[in-house]
């Protein structure tokens, strides 16, 4: 089955809507608090919380203003008629950020900062860059089409 380059954003923008969605809710990032010296205390909060951002685990926060942000600006391509070349370049860039920060506090941090609602945010932003390269591939390869007819009119005309 081929999936046309609109069908691939508007999987790809379902993806940031669940992914956004879930860093709404309260239990994605993950604050340690040691109470004594044998006892810590974990402590969810949302994405959006500058919380976890104050105690030094930026990757929260700046993955959910990437999402967004990203989100936005998909809803902007699919709506607007016309060349969306540089935006689609530009949101499967701030995607794959947003999945390198979703990704970060596992490789900073360690597995106790890891929630079952991050991964599901990891794992949609993938799904949505996935989809993202599906539809920017698809417009690529119009673009080596025009390319080369180009190149050949111009030999033409040599």
């Amino acid at each position: 089955m081929k999936l046309s380059k609109t069908v691939s954003r508007i999987l790809s923008l379902t993806a940031l809507v669940v992914a956004l969605i879930a860093e709404i809710l309260p239990n994605g990032a993950v604050l340690l608090f040691a109470s004594g010296p044998d006892e810590r205390i974990r402590q969810t909060f949302s994405y959006f919380s500058l919380i976890p951002f104050g105690y030094a685990n930026f990757f929260p926060f700046l993955t959910a203003i990437l999402t967004v942000v990203v989100t936005l600006v998909s809803v902007i391509i699919l709506l607007k008629k016309g060349k969306v070349i540089r935006l689609q370049k530009m949101t499967l860039f701030c995607t794959a950020t947003a999945l390198f920060f979703s990704i970060m506090p596992l490789l900073v941090f360690g597995t106790p900062f890891v929630t079952v609602l991050g991964v599901v945010i990891t794992v949609m932003l993938l799904l949505s860059l996935v989809y993202q390269a599906h539809a920017n591939k698809r417009m690529d390869g119009l673009l080596d089409k025009v390319r080369s007819k180009i190149m050949t009119n111009q030999e033409v005309a040599l």
